[in-house]
């Protein structure tokens, strides 16, 4: 039987360590290489499809954004609406492709009640109808309309804060985010108007860009 001395254990370690370095290394190259190839035979095979399905997402994408572009277009020049002068002459106006539907001097209490949607206004009787905008004049003063309100403010389903329309600004009422009817959140713009109160409001926020861009803007009257 043939023993190693010592000095050649030492030898043989020093050669061993190396070998096994170089052995781990080449697997590691191997594996790198097979992934590569086979990325590239996947290019080379499939590169028609790929580059097809990339020019058709371009295309739909720019497609979406030039239709963005002609609705948001198609909105101008705005409509307006104008109320009577014994309630304040009342200014609002909407974009073109909107519709709208409005009695004045309901039986409700209400001055003035106008509905206004995209397109077409659903059913005006329907508690699960929303609408882009509403308006309102209702026969009562600003406090008491208010004051419908504290409920939710105090329960924080509601905030407020004090506003103006840009074109009235001398008139200060108050913004209401949140819960603003039952089961409808929104935003609603309540001031005094004379001996009544305006309310104007969006429910839900499919029209927030509108109701904050075109209309508020836009709302004045007769204080």
């Amino acid at each position: 039987m043939i023993r190693l001395q010592p000095n050649e254990r030492g030898a043989l370690n020093v050669l061993v360590l190396p070998l096994v370095g170089v052995s781990l290394l080449f697997v590691v190259a191997l594996v790198f290489g097979v992934y590569a190839f086979t990325n590239m035979q996947d290019y080379k095979n499939n590169s028609d499809d790929k580059s097809a399905v990339a020019v058709e997402a371009a295309v739909q994408k720019d497609g979406a954004k030039k239709a963005a572009e002609f609705a948001e277009q198609a909105k101008n020049p705005l409509k307006t609406y104008n109320g009577p002068a014994a309630y304040g002459s009342l200014l609002v106006q909407y974009p073109k492709t909107w519709s709208a539907y409005v009695v004045e001097q309901s039986n409700e209490g209400s001055n003035i009640d106008g509905y206004f949607n995209p397109n077409y206004v659903p059913s005006v009787t329907s508690q699960t109808s929303s609408f882009a905008l509403r308006t309102k004049v209702i026969g009562q003063s600003y406090a008491t309309v208010l004051q419908t309100f504290q409920g939710l403010i105090k329960n924080q389903k509601l905030t407020a804060a004090p506003y103006a329309f840009p074109k009235v600004p001398n008139t200060i009422g108050t913004r209401l985010s949140g819960q603003i009817l039952s089961g409808k959140q929104g935003t609603m713009i309540v001031v005094p108007l004379r001996d009544n109160t305006l309310e104007i409001w969006t429910e839900g926020t499919s029209a927030t860009a509108d109701f904050e861009n075109s209309i508020l803007p836009n709302v004045s009257f007769s204080p």
